[in-house]
């Protein structure tokens, strides 16, 4: 197959390396119409409000870690509803489900209630994504942390984000902390936490007066080979702030 850097949009390499897979059996041919799909779907939500929507995005200056954290801790012990919501691109959910974590062990000691939705349907994808989602599960469940609700499969990024808006309106909670491909919930506030692991998508937020929106921006290359969960530092950042409290 032909993949070169002038290609008209980025997952366009990956659409042709599915069609090569499929044409040489290595996939079934309804799971490359699938996964084209979403990456093409995935092209078009970057368009209209990701990072593409704009020409140009400077660098930008967020909140601290510690800023948005005593914000999700003061919430638990005020004892108010604090939802946590995972929409993770494929293998960066290693890194930010260790928000589930850390906010259940804050719920623990600080009290309140939580409510955690993630898009890791075990049952969904290609093998190896399918396993990302088994072991981080597992691992989630060793800590005693249960996902209250799982809407689609960690390649469905793209496709989720009014499954997981309705679900999320129903909680009604009193803060809301995104992780992942924030924009894809159609319905964000302004008071809502954003995490995202790309520079120019926080700019983005930030621009858009998302002014909760914190970067985690060295955590592709961290779950790179990862097969368990990796410390987010917003997360470390919570537990450090509930050990003093």
């Amino acid at each position: 197959m032909d993949c070169h850097g002038c290609l008209p949009a980025n997952t366009e390499g990956a659409i042709r390396a599915l069609k090569a897979g499929a044409a040489a059996g290595i996939i079934p041919q309804a799971e490359c119409d699938r996964q084209t799909a979403l990456l093409k779907a995935a092209t078009e939500l970057e368009k209209r409000r990701g990072m593409a929507a704009r020409t140009y995005l400077s660098p930008a200056v967020s909140p601290t870690k510690l800023h948005v954290c005593r914000g999700i801790a003061q919430a638990l012990k005020d004892g108010k509803k604090v939802a946590v919501v995972m929409n993770a691109k494929k293998e960066l959910a290693y890194r930010f489900a260790d928000m589930f974590v850390a906010v259940e062990e804050a719920r623990r000691k600080l009290g309140g209630s939580t409510f955690f939705m993630a898009n890791m349907d075990r049952n969904l994808g290609l093998p190896r994504i399918r396993r990302y989602c088994d072991s981080i599960l597992a691992e989630l469940d060793s800590d005693g942390v249960k996902i209250d609700r799982i809407v689609g499969g960690l390649d469905e990024y793209a496709v989720v984000g009014d499954r997981m808006q309705a679900e999320l309106d129903a909680q009604k909670p009193d803060l809301t902390v995104v992780l992942g491909i924030c924009h894809a919930l159609p319905g964000l506030k302004k008071e809502d936490i954003l995490i995202t692991d790309q520079p120019r998508e926080l700019a983005n937020y930030l621009n858009q007066n998302f002014l909760q929106a914190v970067g985690e921006v060295s955590s592709h290359n961290m779950v790179m080979g990862a097969t368990g969960i990796v410390h987010l530092e917003t997360a470390d950042t919570l537990r450090e702030i509930v050990r003093e409290m």
